[in-house]
């Protein structure tokens, strides 16, 4: 069996990469496995053409396809073929407020993507609602990320009293703003995994 795995420009972030570096280490075990970094960043006409000319050049009729990370609109590429599209989330689409750009990315990476791909699967079923509630598709089917190995299970004892929260991420699609606002008056200790802005210091300092 071969599968090829398509992912996006890693210098729009690696984190996609590393949720599926387990997965495809499980694979290699028993499948013939090929990866692939789209050469274009960004969404616009001309990042998408790239990237599909790029994908049907790698393309492999003898191969399941498996297509990650905000790049959905690559399965217009790889119609007649064997497709899997992953939908960690609907952040590109729910947070655009311009509607011509909303209209553009539900059509070519929800809408079309959806429509084409054999299989679609979402790692929650906050993801499947948010699809459902866009379009109407029975191609989908919920499967958690995997856990890398690297995390191992330890025993220690939980502060009842003051209780640390992890908060992971810094970005603005991150919510710590409204974390802050969730934990105020409660006894606990905010640690926060990423780098953060001015007002997000100060914000954090309430906790």
């Amino acid at each position: 069996m071969k599968i090829s795995y398509f992912f996006r420009n890693p210098r729009v972030g690696y984190s996609i990469h590393r949720v599926f570096r387990t997965l495809i280490g499980e694979v290699t075990k028993s499948a013939e496995v090929s990866i692939y970094e789209v050469p274009s960043e960004g969404s616009m006409p001309l990042d998408v053409v790239k990237n599909n000319i790029f994908t049907h050049k790698k393309r492999d009729k003898q191969a399941i396809h498996h297509v990650t990370g905000h790049i959905h609109d690559v399965l217009m590429a790889l119609r007649g073929t064997k497709t899997v599209l992953t939908v960690h989330d609907l952040v590109f689409l729910d947070n655009v407020k311009n509607p011509i750009k909303r209209f553009y990315k539900w059509l070519f990476w929800l809408y079309v993507p959806v429509k084409i791909a054999d299989e679609v699967v979402c790692i929650s079923n906050q993801t499947k609602e948010g699809i459902l509630n866009k379009i109407k598709t029975d191609k989908l089917t919920v499967i958690y990320n995997a856990v890398d190995p690297i995390f191992t299970f330890v025993d220690r004892p939980f502060n009842q009293a003051k209780p640390i929260i992890l908060h992971i991420g810094t970005g603005w699609n991150k919510n710590l703003a409204r974390t802050v606002e969730a934990l105020e008056g409660i006894s606990c200790k905010l640690r926060i995994i990423g780098k953060l802005s001015d007002d997000q210091g100060s914000t954090s300092q309430k906790t």
